[in-house]
């Protein structure tokens, strides 16, 4: 790439423009499509029927599909009550059955606080997915006001290319189709939202792409972080398979980078929102 400077260490910030637009854009794809992926944690919450005890939480959602990482832990004076999703998608600590969670958070759920949604899924004996059931959670933990209450929305971007090559030399990413040799590439890039209280507090973007160094090829990695008051910071890396080591990189035209991150971003907004008009 003719617009990267030689290893450095060094952290661009970005235009105002640019850290604006990328922010303005992914509070749209947040308020107008559905993420790939949500994460919704919270910690202390005060819990129970009289709010007697405190919850710990972090539901990790794919759609309607629960993902890795998700546990429920409730505290109530020296007893505590928790439940992890393992990685074959069922609950391997403590509370282990659907049921029994959901009656469960049925119980401890604050009387002051709309719960049918659970309740409705506890009525009906295991028919309902561990998807369900925690976006049922989810809903509850985030109708609470002024809780310290997290979740991060995070929308995907691919263009996949395919390049051919010449080296001959089959393996590390190659494929050999009719006689003659290729790579997939192209670029994946991810936009993920910070809310607090269900307010964007924070924006993340990472895009990777094909990268050459030294004559190896491997994969330039972009990432940008803007705050709420419209603050970003942009900084760039690749791995080296020949040492093994991850080395920091310098755009010599930061704005041309900038005008490229703007180009995916909108497209990728543009990609979403087109879809969710359909649906």
């Amino acid at each position: 790439m003719s617009n990267i400077l030689s290893r450095t260490n060094h952290e661009q910030q970005l235009s105002t423009d640019t850290s604006n637009t990328i922010f303005s854009t992914a509070v749209d794809l947040l308020r107008y499509t559905e993420p790939s992926e949500t994460s919704t944690e919270v910690i202390g919450l005060d819990f129970g029927r009289y709010r007697e005890g405190h919850l710990e939480a972090k539901i990790r959602l794919a759609g309607d599909v629960a993902l890795l990482g998700t546990y429920l832990r409730y505290h109530q004076k020296d007893r505590t009550v928790e439940t992890k999703l393992g990685a074959d998608n069922k609950w391997d600590i403590g509370i282990t059955s659907i049921e029994n969670i959901a009656n469960w958070f049925c119980s401890i759920c604050p009387f002051d606080v709309d719960a049918d949604p659970i309740r409705e899924l506890a009525s009906k004996d295991g028919t309902f997915s561990n998807g369900q059931l925690l976006q049922s959670i989810a809903d509850i933990i985030t109708s609470f006001p002024k809780e310290n209450v997290r979740t991060d929305s995070v929308f995907y971007n691919q263009n996949p290319e395919i390049y051919e090559v010449t080296d001959d030399i089959a393996g590390d990413g190659k494929v050999r189709i009719d006689d003659r040799l290729y790579r997939i590439g192209g670029t994946e890039s991810k936009i993920e939202i910070v809310e607090l209280n269900k307010l964007p507090v924070k924006v993340l973007y990472k895009i990777s792409t094909p990268y050459e160094y030294d004559g190896v090829e491997t994969t330039m990695h972009s990432s940008v972080v803007i705050d709420r008051l419209g603050k970003g910071a942009l900084s760039c890396h690749f791995y080296d398979p020949v040492d093994g080591y991850s080395y920091n990189i310098t755009p010599k035209d930061i704005r041309q980078l900038e005008r490229e991150i703007i180009e995916d971003v909108e497209a990728m907004a543009a990609d979403k929102l087109s879809i969710a008009k359909q649906l």
